[in-house]
Parts: C-alpha cells; structure tokens; sequence
C-alpha cells in the first residue's frame, strides 16, 4: 500500500511539474512579500525525431530535415555539432528549406538544434566511415510565452503552488478567464505577468 501511494504522488508530482514555477522575488517591503512565476508547456511540446544511415561510396556527410509538427521547414535553425571528444565544434544554419548538409570527420557527436519558439532539441549519434547519416526532426513548441505571477504574504508550500497552477489551468481554457479567480485576496494574489 506504501509504494502505491508513493507512485501515486510521483505520477501527480511529475503531471503538475510539466509546467515550470520558481520563486522569483522576496521583497520584505510589500504587502505580498513573496512573488512566484510559473508557466504552462504547450500541448505540443515533444520533438521527434528519426536517424537513418545510408551506405554510400566514400562519404560522411550528415544531412538534416528540420520541420515544425506540421512538417513545414524552420529555415534559419541554428545547430551545433560537437565532437564527444570535444576536439571538433561547428556551428551553422538551416536554410530556407529547413535542410542543412555538413562532412564530418568519424567519430560520435552531440547535435543541438535550436529555433525561437520551439523546445531545444539536443541527442547524440555517430559518423560511421562510408555512410550518410540523414536526420529528420520536428521541433515541438517551446513553452507559452504568458507568465503568471502569484503575489503571496507567506511563503508558499509547494503544494499549495501546485493547486494555484491546477486552479490557473482549468480556469484559463474558459472564454471569460481572469488569473485573479485563482487568488484568496488574504493569502495571495495570482496575475498575468507582463
């Protein structure tokens, strides 16, 4: 019965943390003393991607496909490429067609992929010597861009900054939504950050 309840918590804890909160600011000379922010991921938020190598003559050119969900081409991505041992590092673009091509030495590499937006895509694979390795991804969104802000008197326990953000989430998908419909004026106040 222990460990049930346990997993039970973890399965709720790790529900509510797919949004991020963090204590902002104390301020000793106000009425709310403590300020907290926290945003919500958007439903999209997952990037994908897939690696397929092709035995060739005598290349080891990487070949990227980088699209949104919808598969349309992010032009202008930004990538990394960087050697496991740390000797290799190049940095370049997407074009517009969301494709990029670069010939690496042999060896394993860490990709990141990088867009505004988007959620940063970062994996690890290997040059095999006579092969091309293609590579297809599709960047989920980043985290919205509102923030909500909870103006507390008394420092929050985490619980209870977990059902403000629960409160703040069922509430915001009405038409008529306020972030103070969250609030209990005597304790804290939550609003839309701007």
């Amino acid at each position: 019965m222990k460990n049930l309840v346990i997993i039970i918590f973890l399965i709720n804890t790790f529900n509510s943390f797919s949004q991020n909160w963090k204590l902002n600011n104390i301020d000793n000379t106000k009425e709310y003393v403590y300020q907290y922010i926290f945003s919500f991921q958007n439903e999209d938020d997952n990037n994908e991607f897939n690696i397929i190598e092709i035995a060739n003559s005598n290349s080891t050119e990487l070949i990227g496909y980088i699209y949104d969900k919808l598969n349309n081409p992010i032009s202008a991505a930004s990538i990394v490429l960087i050697s496991k041992s740390k000797i290799f590092e190049k940095k370049l673009q997407a074009d517009f067609t969301g494709v990029f091509k670069v010939d690496l030495p042999i060896g394993s590499y860490m990709i990141e992929i990088d867009y505004p937006e988007f959620d940063k895509f970062t994996t690890e694979f290997t040059i095999q010597k006579n092969f091309t390795t293609q590579f297809k991804v599709n960047l989920g969104l980043g985290e919205e861009i509102r923030n909500y802000q909870i103006d507390s008197k008394n420092e929050l326990k985490n619980d209870e900054i977990l059902n403000i953000i629960e409160c703040v989430s069922n509430k915001r998908k009405s038409k008529n939504f306020k972030a103070f419909q969250c609030s209990e004026k005597e304790k804290f106040i939550v609003s839309i950050q701007i």
